[in-house]
């Protein structure tokens, strides 16, 4: 409570009414970018005096697309978006984070006779390719050392998982949250474990144009403040913040409860989630899925954390 009163201070001190130029940010309708969406609606960004032009996208694929084609010029997206558009060479830099966590990646089974993961040998588990979920996939099979080609993988989007677990189609799931919560709800699966404590935490990352972050530092000082605002915001009134995440998600605002509790939401930059970036970063190197490791150095920003005192 401390630090989201001295938040606000700084806004009156600093900000006054004025009125930046107009830039484009988009996020996901997703708890993990829950940040965003309070920011954006209790008017954490029009507080700062921020004119954006807020996009809501379906997924990061839209948003990464947006980016690459400057029609917006900050985003929110999961960490293998991140790294997709750095390796091809789009002119983006990283923030910060927003949100994320391991435990938010999560393993549900419906097979009670399944109570470990090598159990999984020769069974079919739904995953999306191209996804986090399909890297958790990749670290738990090194984990437990389970080569990938043991199990019969199904690529299926999230939204299919539930019906596809419930009706014995696959005999597991990986995907983030809110899909494990919502397939608990509807008691058609139990988590068999998740990535909490991992190396790999799954952050959502704040990006933005390279070229507006060399010309317009305080715009992107108000944009991170009111993020960091909204970040308190949530862990102050979760109730609230689930209200807000169900009208943006369409869930239920008991479900969004529920999987808030999965994620870590506190706004800034830190070690364990450059390592994260670049393990990650790592591994889909050598699974041919990008051409070449990010210049961690070059393409990360975190100055705007210490100019703002966070």
């Amino acid at each position: 409570m401390k630090r989201l009163v001295f938040l606000l201070l700084i806004m009156l001190t600093w900000t006054g009414n004025a009125v930046s130029a107009q830039y484009g940010f988009g996020y996901q309708p997703s708890v993990g970018g829950a940040a965003a969406a309070v920011a954006d609606k209790m008017g954490f960004f029009a507080a700062e005096g921020l004119a954006l032009k807020i996009g809501i996208f379906a997924d990061g694929t839209l948003i990464s697309e947006a980016l690459a084609a400057n029609a917006i010029q900050f985003g929110i997206v999961g960490d293998l978006p991140t790294i997709t558009l750095i390796s091809a060479g789009i002119p983006i830099k990283i923030l910060g984070t927003v949100g994320g966590g391991g435990a938010r990646q999560r393993l549900m089974v419906s097979d009670p006779q399944i109570t470990h993961f090598r159990d999984l040998k020769g069974e079919r588990i739904g995953v999306t390719r191209g996804t986090s979920g399909f890297t958790a996939l990749q670290y738990l099979c090194r984990e437990y050392q389970v080569p990938l080609t043991d199990l019969r993988i199904i690529n299926i989007s999230p939204p299919q998982m539930l019906e596809a677990l419930a009706s014995g189609q696959v005999k597991a799931v990986l995907a983030w949250e809110p899909t494990p919560s919502l397939i608990e709800a509807a008691g058609a699966g139990r988590e068999l474990l998740n990535l909490g404590g991992s190396r790999l935490t799954f952050p959502l990352t704040i990006v933005a144009r390279t070229g507006v972050i060399e010309k317009d530092r305080e715009t992107v000082r108000k944009i991170l403040r009111a993020l960091a605002l909204a970040a308190d915001f949530i862990r102050a009134n979760p109730e609230q913040a689930a209200q807000i995440i169900a009208q943006v998600t369409g869930l239920d605002p008991a479900i969004a409860r529920r999987s808030l509790g999965y994620h870590y939401l506190t706004v800034g930059w830190w070690e364990d989630v450059a390592d994260s970036l670049k393990y990650c970063a790592e591994l889909l190197y050598q699974e041919k899925q990008i051409r070449a490791i990010p210049d961690w150095d070059r393409v990360v920003d975190s100055s705007f954390w210490r100019e703002l005192g966070l």
